[in-house]
């Protein structure tokens, strides 16, 4: 069977995310909780997230069209968080067509950063982003 539209979006941004030479490990589309030590840190997580109908919005005849979050977590140890926000940034705005799969994706915003131990040396963030994307009526 064929990928759909958002499976094939998701393993763009995996991608993405593992041509990020810092990033150590990518894991898509699964709720785990990280063992930290277990691990290796810098590790990345990609959610997908709310997603909603934009065919009145941006519609073209025969076709649906959609808005969709998807939310990059980042989790470093000894290392600024903020670098990681760049990084990520950066590489998924140099096509922000994820591979031709998407009309756009942006960054829209960030939550965090968060600590999980108490002397503040895991940090974790979220990265949030918009993808717009559209496939025949009836076709994912």
């Amino acid at each position: 069977m064929a990928n759909t539209t958002r499976q094939n979006i998701l393993a763009n941004i995996k991608t993405v995310l593992e041509g990020i030479s810092r990033i150590k490990s990518v894991i898509t589309n699964r709720m785990v909780i990280p063992d930290f030590n277990i691990n290796p840190l810098p590790i990345a997580f990609v959610f997908s997230g709310d997603e909603k109908d934009a065919t009145d919005e941006i519609g073209v005849l025969y076709r649906e069209s959609w808005l969709w979050e998807i939310v990059v977590m980042v989790w470093t140890q000894d290392e600024d968080i903020e670098d990681y926000v760049g990084l990520i940034h950066n590489a998924m705005a140099a096509d922000e067509t994820r591979g031709g799969y998407a009309l756009e994706c942006k960054r829209k915003g960030a939550l965090g950063s968060y600590a999980v131990d108490p002397s503040g040396s895991i940090e974790g963030i979220e990265l949030i982003f918009e993808v717009q994307y559209r496939h025949n009526y009836g076709i994912s």
